[in-house]
């Protein structure tokens, strides 16, 4: 009889004396049950199995063997000597490096929830308390935490913010961190394991039952809410111009007008006096004209940023400003002084204030200095200094003042995510949305808050769980902590060539993401590029192919760049809104059946919208084929083809190609 079915054989008998644990002083693996699956700890904190029980299959990896739980201390890592239960309660043992952790575990029906209890010593750099590999999968998302075949899923969900999950790599690992500067004790996780048909129930079970944040329209509800299958509008909406924005949206079928540029400042978020000169009521005027014209308002944000010119930087600067570094001034400094010696060498602190830089601003008390170059040999020194910076005071400073680098991204500044400041930018926010009564929320720009995913997850959390109301919301980047109420994914920038084929791409990506996240997906931010220095803008047909696309996969989509000029940078661009909104009416009252749509997804098939005789919509098949001339001598002058339908008059468009321009 082999080691493997002795095992079985035991862990099979402890079940017959009750699941759930062991006894004390016994030898036998800890065995966590509930309705769906079973997993199985080693006594010395080896993970041994995860079975469905349904189908009796074993997800869990084995070789190599791996450990539940590994702790981090003095730059080494450590795995557990010893692994118990008792009450409900998982004590593992570090014995090499000192340390016991308590992980309290509760059994839900249908998923576990591990919490970290109890660390005996402080002094550790980081906790994995859940570590787990499973067997390859077909659909695998680190934001949903999901990992699935076309049978059975395994999602792991962060309960707070003191944890970091992730869930990829090969083999796929779901895996559990928590740091001493957010908080050991009290860090939390779901960990669920079901058939595939009934994850999203499971998940809107583990969220609502949990306590996370979560909007309706987000997380496991997100596909099914009706609000998430609008496509938006991106418009500079002011008082005066907002009935033209309404008709545009119309005419292309867009479900939502997006305002965009609408603050004065970035931070206090004031509307912008030229095209709100009734302020906040004149704002909300306009999202009420919005929604008397049956349509929803998108309202543009950039999470955490601080713009120069904001009253939380000038001119007074706020203490709670992010900062990256922090140095000593050596010596007392008049208000005219352009160096600013330092104790300590400044490092490779950026020179300039630019949008791809860090920026070179410092902040002495409640001054604020931009420099433009560094004394890297004694004496130190930050050297070519602009006193009063952003329209704060000069002023002297004592010997032993903190030099503060302050935290920069894209030429603004962020709050200090340890600070007050956070709750306050997020009061700003919320209050203009909930007093307007704004439908959708973008979180643009996210990606580059200080402290990284946790300081992403902070802010967008914080700005979220003040809004009111039933809230579509998106962002420029996520993961597993905001996913409960993330709304719609795939919000790519536009190209500028080769339009079909990065729709292509964009669809490609499509249908591996929404299976993965369980959100929809939309197929924008697009424009109607016309020509420019760059290329030559968009033709007809590229832009029907998109429209073909968005309808067959049922994905809204985004549109920037339209204009209400009467020279527009496309001349075609009233045309092309009227194609997208013809296609869009369509997608959205589900007109064509699936076996149409089926024809329409298979990627490079064309077809063109018409109505036939009997008013009904139908789709022609098009072939468009394409002929380079290079030479009036070299055989390309002359082109044949064949039409692979019937006769028909012969459609020709002659195009001028574009060309590098001479080196001199």
């Amino acid at each position: 009889m082999s080691m493997r079915q002795l095992l079985v054989m035991f862990w099979v008998g402890v079940n017959a004396l009750g699941h759930g644990g062991r006894g004390e002083g016994s030898a036998a693996p800890i065995v966590l049950e509930n309705d769906e699956v079973r997993y199985v700890i080693g006594t010395d904190g080896r993970n041994v199995d995860l079975v469905d029980k349904r189908t009796g299959r074993n997800y869990c990896v084995q070789e190599p063997p791996q450990v539940l739980a590994i702790l981090k201390k003095g730059g080494k890592h450590y795995r557990p000597s010893a692994c118990s239960f008792a009450e409900g309660k998982m004590t593992l043992e570090f014995g090499e490096a000192g340390v016991t952790v308590a992980i309290g575990v509760t059994i839900q029906a249908r998923y576990f929830v591990f919490e970290v209890r109890q660390v005996s010593h402080e002094d550790i750099e980081e906790l994995t308390f859940l570590s787990l590999r499973v067997k390859p999968a077909k659909y695998v998302s680190g934001m949903s935490g999901v990992a699935a075949d076309d049978n059975f899923a395994v999602a792991l969900r962060a309960l707070n913010l003191q944890v970091r999950t992730h869930v990829g790599g090969r083999p796929l690992l779901l895996r559990a961190t928590c740091y001493p500067q957010y908080g050991l004790v009290g860090a939390k996780v779901a960990l669920v394991g079901c058939p595939v048909g009934e994850l999203r129930s499971v998940l809107k079970e583990v969220v609502r039952r949990e306590g996370l944040p979560y909007s309706p329209l987000g997380g496991p509800f997100a596909l099914e809410a009706r609000e998430n299958r609008l496509s938006y509008l991106f418009a500079v909406v002011s008082e005066q111009n907002v009935d033209e924005w309404i008709q545009l949206a119309r005419k292309s079928g867009m479900g939502i007008v997006h305002l965009i540029g609408w603050w004065r400042t970035l931070g206090h978020y004031e509307p912008k006096p030229e095209l709100f000169p009734h302020g906040l009521e004149g704002l909300k005027s306009v999202v009420d004209k919005i929604h008397a014209a049956g349509l929803l308002a998108g309202m543009h944000t950039l999470t955490g940023f601080i713009s120069p010119n904001d009253p939380w930087v000038t001119p007074v600067p706020d203490q709670r400003l992010a900062k990256d570094a922090t140095f000593t001034l050596a010596k007392t400094i008049r208000e005219d002084d352009q160096v600013i010696p330092l104790l300590e060498p400044p490092g490779n602190l950026d020179t300039v204030w630019a949008s791809q830089s860090r920026g070179n601003v410092v902040q002495i008390d409640d001054e604020l200095i931009q420099y433009t170059g560094l004394s890297q040999e004694p004496p130190y020194a930050l050297t070519g200094c602009r006193r009063g910076a952003f329209g704060t005071k000069p002023q002297p400073h004592q010997q032993g003042a903190a030099v503060h680098h302050l935290f920069s991204r894209w030429a603004v500044f962020f709050p200090d995510m340890n600070t007050t400041l956070v709750d306050e930018l997020a009061e700003r926010i919320a209050h203009v949305f909930n007093t307007c009564g704004f439908d959708m929320i973008y979180q643009d720009g996210a990606e580059v808050s200080p402290n990284g995913r946790h300081g992403v997850a902070k802010m967008r959390e914080a700005i979220f769980s003040r809004l009111k109301g039933r809230v579509r919301v998106e962002a420029s980047t996520w993961n597993n902590l905001s996913w409960p109420f993330h709304s719609c994914v795939g919000a790519w920038d536009h190209p500028r060539w080769a339009y079909k084929r990065f729709t292509d791409v964009h669809v490609e990506n499509l249908r591996a993401v929404r299976a993965s996240s369980l959100l929809p997906y939309q197929l924008g931010w697009w424009v109607i590029k016309g020509p420019s220095a760059d290329g030559r803008g968009m033709f007809p047909e590229e832009m029907e192919y998109l429209c073909l696309k968005s309808l067959a996969w049922d994905a809204p989509m985004s549109l920037q760049g339209v204009s209400l000029s009467k020279t527009p940078p496309h001349a075609r661009q009233d045309e092309y809104l009227t194609m997208l909104g013809q296609y869009e009416r369509l997608r959205l009252a589900g007109y064509f059946s699936e076996a149409v749509k089926e024809k329409l997804r298979v990627p490079g098939a064309e077809f063109h919208l018409v109505r036939a005789e009997d008013e009904k919509w139908q789709f022609l098949p098009m072939h468009y084929a394409i002929h380079k001339v290079t030479g009036l001598h070299d055989g390309s002058q002359v082109w044949t083809m064949e039409n692979p339908f019937g006769p028909q008059p012969v459609k020709l468009r002659i195009e001028a190609l574009y060309s590098c321009a001479p080196y001199e």
